[in-house]
């Protein structure tokens, strides 16, 4: 699948409001993603995109908090968090 295309799927994706649960694989793969977000009641899916250089980056949508989904018309703001490494 192109970039574009993998990058066209992700936003389609927040914009419907997919709201799954991460899968016990999912979990699995992402072992300290996923204990952390156990810890605090969150509920995500992981996107892998490949960047216009070749790079594969996993994208992780925050779905529901504590069992609540999140709207898209929310007066949240969006949150970044990006690893150290660099």
């Amino acid at each position: 699948m192109s970039t574009q295309l993998n990058q066209l799927a992700f936003v389609a994706a927040l914009l419907l409001g997919s709201v799954t649960a991460q899968t016990e694989e999912q979990k699995s793969k992402y072992q300290s993603w996923a204990d952390v977000c156990d810890k605090n009641g969150y509920e995500w899916e992981p996107y892998t995109v490949e960047t216009a250089d070749g790079w594969f980056l996993t994208l992780f949508h925050i779905t529901k908090v504590k069992g609540e989904a999140l709207q898209a018309d929310s007066d949240k703001p969006p949150i970044y968090i990006q690893h150290g490494a660099g």
